[in-house]
């Protein structure tokens, strides 16, 4: 377990100990990772629970998450990718003053505000982006209860 007492670290310490993802499975990134996916947008710093979160899960979180291109090396792709979702696609879409930090099959992009430390998201075909979380570990608590509800589904359904 780790020593460190973070949020994300104690989620993820709780996720390994009770079973729903391995102690392999979460990795994270270096210091020169990090700051490669920090410098893709330097004027917009992002909260200190995100760079918690590339610390340790940065990289892969086993089931958690996935589906969504927030890990590390695909996130680095994320500001590109809004730019370019408002030069060819979404006009009115503000990329300034936002640090985009994945996206979710190409159609949820997921950014933090400046100065604000919820995640939000913007869903393409949507009038307005959204706060996802009061924070980067909320978000991460969110997709874990889904990821357990269906697993309990799928268990339900076994039993039938």
């Amino acid at each position: 377990m780790s020593t460190s007492s973070t949020a994300v670290d104690e989620l993820m310490d709780v996720l390994v100990a009770g079973g729903l993802i391995s102690a392999e499975g979460v990795r994270g990134c270096t210091g020169d990772e990090v700051a490669r996916m920090l410098a893709t947008n330097p004027s917009v710093d992002p909260p200190q629970e995100y760079i918690d979160f590339l610390r340790r899960p940065g990289r892969g979180a086993g089931r958690v998450l996935r589906g969504t291109s927030i890990f590390y090396p695909e996130s680095l792709e994320a500001h590109d990718g809004a730019i370019e979702l408002a030069e060819v696609d979404v006009p009115d879409f503000r990329v300034r003053d936002r640090f985009f930090i994945g996206h979710h099959q190409g159609d949820i992009h997921h950014f933090f505000e400046k100065d604000d430390p919820r995640p939000w998201a913007y869903v393409e075909g949507k009038d307005r982006s959204v706060v996802e979380s009061d924070s980067m570990s909320g978000l991460l608590r969110m997709d874990v209860e889904s990821l357990r509800e269906r697993e309990r589904a799928a268990r339900d359904r076994r039993r039938s």
